[in-house]
């Protein structure tokens, strides 16, 4: 039986829908303060603006005056200056994370974490290791560090931008240890991009859900091209379309408008090279054009329809 606690709590919700109250409206009026202005949004925007552009200002002047003095640095010197702020970085977004007002902070840190980090390995590599000149172990083992690191990090605290990172170093150790087995190009590329739409799917059904259009877009448009260039010039170039149909179809159950999207416009593009491949010197070639024109119309909207119902099971 419902509760009246949570018919209260159903019947401010349909009030918030029905009105458009934002939810720090309806807290600053339950803490007796006034709701937040336009000016003060504003403000608050600007501030948040500048924030960001002072953080760029100042890595930039780092970056330059680093630039200047480098030939006068030893070894031991340029590793600090390259991966100390990487560290440096890393380690006040942890911090950040234990005090709810620098929490927003964490997130641009980690990301400056994240590309400064790399940076700074490949200094130590050259300086410590300069004999080393195979780059794909070096890529492995700089991304496999990365990946440990931000893993370790989205296992701790649950971070989106920690989740983001761990994917995109498992896609770069991932896809550099199957270059360095040899693997065909082709096929590494269709296992990698089965393995980010899965990831892409587990983020969609958690609260990091904003991560996984980007990912779904990768893993679907990796998938029909790497399955395309497989089997391009074999016997086998129809299969594309069975793949293909297949991703929309996967559209559907997860519940993705870009994997719908990226299907699609990989069919249109699939049919325009094979009409141009095979049908550009007989007769009916007209022809051709105007049926496909017929069919992407009608692919359009038939996409048009699915993005509908998809947005409508979602909700």
């Amino acid at each position: 039986m419902t509760s009246a606690r949570d018919e209260a709590l159903e019947q401010i919700a349909n009030l918030a829908r029905q009105h458009s109250l934002a939810i720090d409206e309806i807290a600053a009026r339950l803490k007796g303060d006034e709701p937040p202005s336009a000016a003060d949004n504003g403000a608050v925007t600007l501030k948040t603006l500048l924030g960001y552009l002072g953080g760029v200002f100042i890595f930039s002047g780092i970056g330059l005056l680093i630039r200047m003095i480098w030939n006068d640095m030893s070894s031991a010197q340029r590793v600090i200056v390259t991966l100390g702020p990487g560290l440096v970085a890393f380690i006040l977004g942890a911090l950040c994370l234990e005090d709810e007002r620098f929490e927003k902070a964490s997130g641009p840190l980690f990301l400056v974490a994240a590309f400064l980090q790399p940076f700074g390995m490949v200094v130590f590599l050259r300086e410590y290791r300069p004999q080393s000149e195979d780059v794909l172990l070096s890529t492995m083992a700089i991304s496999g560090v990365m990946l440990l690191q931000q893993a370790a990090g989205f296992v701790a605290w649950r971070r989106t931008s920690l989740g983001f990172f761990s994917i995109l170093f498992w896609a770069i150790f991932i896809s550099t240890a199957m270059d360095k087995m040899m693997i065909d190009s082709d096929e590494a590329a269709i296992a990698l991009s089965v393995s980010l739409l899965c990831l892409s799917s587990a983020a969609d059904r958690s609260r990091h859900r904003g991560i996984a259009p980007f990912w779904y877009f990768v893993g679907t448009a990796g998938l029909l091209g790497s399955f395309f260039d497989f089997v391009r010039g074999t016997r086998f170039e129809l299969t594309y379309l069975g793949l293909n149909a297949f991703t929309i179809y996967l559209s559907v159950v997860l519940a993705s408008r870009t994997v719908l999207v990226v299907s699609v416009l990989g069919l249109m593009t699939w049919l325009g090279w094979y009409t141009h491949e095979y049908l550009a010197d007989i007769v009916g070639w007209p022809i051709a054009l105007i049926a496909l024109g017929m069919v992407m119309i009608w692919l359009s909207a038939y996409a048009v329809r699915m993005g509908r119902a998809i947005g409508t099971a979602r909700t």
